[in-house]
């Protein structure tokens, strides 16, 4: 029980399989970012584009504060005693929603900045190449390097937002 979600286990599923629900993930919360707001992620494709190196370590910034947060209700929970083994699965569980809505949202940023240099901007088909793209990661590379990769791309996605989320009330330009 304790290696569901271990790296163990991932590696026991084919490739075919990861890549299948890598592409079913960011599809399905790429979608629901870009239903949402296709101006939020045209004005990110922008913001992210104009400086994609900085864009990456933002993105990263942006992971690790999902982190942060879940492992600080853990330890808020565990301190009033609520540490059972269900609560944990819960708060894991919504740590991961908000990581993929981040990778749906920087796999849609990216996908939709590589239609962009064939043809015209089309978040939606952008859409569709980002979680193609997000699949061929892990059909094609070892878990450990697939997962650095996948989080890596969408990282570059989401940065651009982000930084100028952090920077956003000083009244600089980031």
């Amino acid at each position: 029980m304790d290696q569901i979600f271990g790296p163990v286990a991932a590696d026991a599923i084919p490739p075919p399989y990861r890549a299948t629900v890598a592409f079913g993930l960011v599809l399905a919360f790429g979608a629901l970012a870009l239903f949402r707001s296709q101006r939020f992620i045209e004005e990110s494709v922008d913001l992210s584009m104009a400086r994609p190196y900085v864009s990456v370590v933002y993105g990263l910034i942006a992971y690790g504060l999902i982190a942060f947060l879940g492992l600080l209700v853990l330890a808020q929970l565990s301190f009033v005693g609520v540490s059972h083994r269900s609560v944990v699965y819960l708060v894991a569980g919504f740590s991961a929603v908000g990581a993929l809505l981040l990778a749906g949202v920087g796999y849609v940023v990216v996908g939709t900045r590589l239609v962009e240099l064939v043809d015209d901007r089309q978040p939606w088909n952008g859409l569709v190449l980002g979680a193609v793209l997000s699949a061929v990661t892990w059909l094609v590379l070892p878990v450990a390097a697939a997962a650095a990769v996948w989080v890596v791309v969408a990282a570059t996605g989401v940065g651009g937002r982000v930084r100028t989320w952090i920077h956003d009330e000083r009244g600089v330009k980031a």
